[in-house]
């Protein structure tokens, strides 16, 4: 009941998710969600579900705060280079003292080949070292010309993508309950008319995703297509 030409102007007027949602019925999660190929069906695997991880290559990653949470993940690599998020941590105002304890604890005295921390915060990372946790200042280089965010927003997104052989390269325990809300809540700003869309997302439930994205940068750096030749006990 509504002519081609009004509903060429709502289509410019809103962004495709909502056009979708709201005149064609379609639902599609939050509207300019960042990760749109995130499905719990897909990437989120039940604990008797994920491998057992413990001679896998692991890697630990972390994005530092304090009334924001800290968001510390923990990685296992397998042979062909997939990735299973297996743990989490996820609390605000946590100290030095309690942030080293809580990795170690969770680190459960495996060797960790990757141990990543954001190198904005190198104090952060010097005062872990001396109890102990010794971080790597993540390299914050752009990809294929794009900043370090939309760059590594990028990598991640190629790992969401089901393969082939009909699974994606990255899963996640359903323990990690902050890392799948942040994936299913981080979005870009609303498009504003006349305006071209931001390339950044809005600064908010990124927190274990910035920390995801951490250890991809690393990764991609230093191997560009993830192949890990051996687990390492």
């Amino acid at each position: 009941h509504i002519d081609d030409e009004e509903i060429a102007q709502i289509k410019a007027e809103v962004s495709e998710d909502q056009f979708a949602q709201e005149y064609q019925a379609e639902f599609r999660k939050m509207a300019g969600l960042v990760y749109k190929d995130f499905d719990r069906a897909t990437h989120v695997l039940s604990v008797d579900k994920m491998p057992d991880v413990s001679d896998y290559t692991k890697g630990l990653t972390v994005d530092f705060g304090w009334h924001n949470p800290t968001a510390i993940l923990f990685v296992a690599m397998d042979y062909d280079g997939i990735w299973y998020v297996y743990d989490e941590i996820y609390k605000n105002e946590m100290d030095t003292e309690r942030t080293a304890k809580a990795i170690k604890d969770k680190m459960g005295g495996h060797l960790f080949t990757y141990k990543i921390g954001d190198s904005n915060q190198s104090q952060e990372i010097a005062n872990l070292t001396v109890h102990g946790v010794h971080l790597e200042a993540v390299r914050k280089v752009g990809v294929n010309g794009k900043s370090s965010i939309v760059g590594g927003i990028q990598l991640i997104q190629e790992m969401l993508k089901v393969q082939g052989n009909g699974k994606p390269r990255v899963f996640i325990s359903e323990q990690c309950k902050n890392l799948i809300y942040e994936f299913e809540t981080y979005h870009y700003p609303a498009d504003v008319l006349d305006k071209n869309s931001a390339e950044e997302p809005v600064k908010d439930n990124d927190h274990a995703l910035d920390a995801l994205r951490y250890l991809r940068l690393k990764l991609y750096y230093g191997n560009p297509n993830m192949t890990i030749n051996k687990p390492q006990k």
